[in-house]
C-alpha cells in the first residue's frame, strides 16, 4: 500500500506459539505495518536551518557565541 503521504511501508510479522492445557499447539501470525512519511529535501534543509538557528540563539544566551558562530556560518553556507 503506497501513497504520496506514506511511500514506505514496513511489515513486521510476529509469530506466536501457544500451548493449551491439552498440549495442543496453536500458531498465530500477526502482521504489523509501519508507515514512514515522505520528506522532501527542501523541508529537511529548512528544518536543519531552523535547528541551527535555535542552537545559535542558545549559544548566544549561554555566552559561547564567539566559539559557535564560525561553525554555524560554515554549515549554513554549505546548505545553500
Amino acid at each position: 500500500m503506497k501513497s504520496s503521504s506514506h511511500p514506505i511501508v514496513i511489515c513486521k510479522k510476529i509469530h506466536n506459539t501457544v500451548f493449551t492445557k491439552d498440549e495442543e499447539k496453536i500458531s498465530e501470525t500477526k502482521t504489523v505495518q509501519y508507515f514512514l512519511p515522505s520528506f522532501s529535501l527542501k523541508s529537511v534543509i529548512k528544518f536543519l536551518e531552523v535547528l541551527l538557528l535555535i542552537l545559535l540563539l542558545v549559544a548566544i544566551f549561554v555566552g559561547k557565541k564567539e566559539e559557535v558562530a564560525p561553525i554555524m556560518n560554515f554549515i549554513l553556507e554549505q546548505l545553500h
